[in-house]
């Protein structure tokens, strides 16, 4: 009589390639590069939740509303390295990021400027329906650019060169927002003017037009000579350096901003 012998399936051992705990396993390799997929995003999301912080502060606090804001563009100059860096770039990614972009750049900086300059005694100077308006305005401004950014960046015969098309919108939010910053750290009497809402609705309008416009502007993701590129980020670490040790950061970055938007609108309109 011939007795049928059965055979157990052998448990591959942790260190075996097979095993799900091998670090080399397909579904170790499939987690890892989840986590790698969630950096970025969370990031991003903490961009949102800076934006998010600079609308619920504005009415009683514009200066950490301003601080809000100057957090989420930080998390927007890191989380695309980071997607580059990890090798985790995707859709998903930037259409999160463009998302997160209209809450911190469109949305938050246009609260924070209308609460800020609309105080009880200069909310008469103007219609309040012209002001809603005007930062709708800007709002629109921002998406649109974002919306075009996105289409130019998935064009397949569009290549990043050293110029973008309109006025950046991280670049117009804080022009607003440093600029708001710049009246609470420097005690110059003319910079009380800055307070009118006829100025910043102003400001508003010029950004939110050179945001839409055609105009080229200088890109601060690739520059033509590596000195130019340590001048820009050396000036971007002074001023966040004296923002953080209670120094008037704002201003420096504000300086910085209306030389890049002042030279780039002047370069751009000037016959080549």
């Amino acid at each position: 009589m011939i007795r049928s012998t059965r055979t157990t399936p052998s448990t591959p051992s942790p260190d075996s390639p097979d095993s799900p705990d091998s670090p080399d396993s397909p579904d170790s390799k499939v987690r890892s590069h989840g986590l790698l997929l969630a950096v970025p995003s969370t990031v991003t999301l903490l961009g949102v939740l800076g934006g998010f912080l600079a609308i619920l502060w504005a009415p009683t606090a514009p200066y950490a509303a301003g601080c809000a804001i100057i957090g989420a563009s930080l998390c927007d100059m890191i989380d695309g390295r980071l997607a580059r860096l990890t090798g985790t770039s995707s859709a998903f990614g930037m259409q999160l990021d463009s998302l997160a972009d209209i809450v911190s750049f469109g949305v938050a900086p246009a609260h924070l400027a209308v609460s800020w300059s609309l105080s009880p005694i200069l909310s008469a100077t103007l219609p309040f329906s012209v002001t809603w308006l005007v930062a709708f305005l800007y709002v629109a401004a921002c998406a649109v650019r974002l919306a075009r950014f996105n289409v130019q960046s998935s064009a397949p015969s569009e290549s990043p060169g050293f110029h973008m098309i309109g006025l950046p919108s991280p670049v117009a939010a804080l022009t607003v927002t440093t600029l708001v910053m710049t009246t609470y750290e420097l005690p110059w009497p003319f910079l009380a003017h800055l307070h009118h809402p006829a100025i910043v609705l102003g400001l508003l309008l010029v950004l939110g037009l050179l945001m839409v416009s055609r105009l080229p502007f200088p890109s601060y993701k690739r520059f033509k000579s590596r000195p130019r590129q340590l001048a820009f980020f050396a000036a971007i670490a002074a001023g966040l350096t004296l923002l953080c040790v209670g120094g008037p950061g704002g201003a420096v970055l504000c300086g910085l901003l209306l030389l890049y938007v002042v030279v780039g609108t002047v370069r751009a309109l000037l016959p080549r």
